[in-house]
């Protein structure tokens, strides 16, 4: 989407753009939160250690 926004923006559909705004973005945030929340649980957990993936 970033794409036809950047480069073809005169031809976005509004509509889409908009739902896309209401309905994936908040369940994205969720999916952030939760990889933040496993990282820092991670850095507690291993405080004075190096962290491996």
């Amino acid at each position: 989407m970033r794409h036809r926004l950047v480069h073809d923006y005169h031809e976005a559909d509004l509509e889409i753009v908009w739902n896309t705004a209401i309905n994936s973005v908040p369940e994205f945030e969720k999916s952030l939160d939760t990889i933040a929340s496993f990282i820092k649980a991670r850095k507690d957990r291993d405080k004075g250690t190096e962290l491996t993936w």
